[in-house]
């Protein structure tokens, strides 16, 4: 009998790295939340970010977030990747608004996020750089 493989995680970017394998694509304006049982990775939930008007009051997006990562009974934490190339422009950002609704309801959900990354194209990127760049949300923990 063959042990279950382990992803041995040293850094944001393991879990970056792992999050298209785990769905078969790279997420593209996308939300994707991953729970966690201590320090094991569990269900990974990839759903398109809202449009303009979801953003405005994101509360319904994050309830509905938070309901499907109930279904991991032993979560008791969660990562969050924000996939967009419209990046944060301040702590008023609508996506800021969007991560402090998630944080709120994954928190009141026994879920709190452990750590948010926004993922995109342009953040701290050169203009010849090809591979995405991350960084940690500023609203983030």
């Amino acid at each position: 009998m063959t042990p279950p493989e382990h992803l041995t995680v040293k850094g944001p970017e393991d879990i970056l790295g792992f999050v298209p394998h785990s769905l078969g694509y790279w997420p593209a304006e996308s939300l994707v939340a991953m729970t966690m049982q201590g320090k094991r990775l569990g269900a990974t939930l990839s759903v398109d970010l809202p449009g303009p008007g979801g953003l405005a009051d994101p509360w319904e997006f994050a309830r509905t977030v938070s309901d499907y990562l109930k279904a991991d009974g032993e979560a008791d934490a969660t990562l969050l990747m924000l996939f967009t190339n419209h990046g944060w422009m301040d702590s008023a950002s609508t996506h800021a608004r969007l991560l402090a609704a998630l944080e709120t309801a994954l928190e009141s959900a026994g879920m709190p996020v452990r750590d948010a990354w926004y993922v995109g194209d342009s953040f701290g990127a050169t203009p010849t750089a090809r591979t995405p760049a991350a960084a940690r949300c500023p609203a983030g923990p």
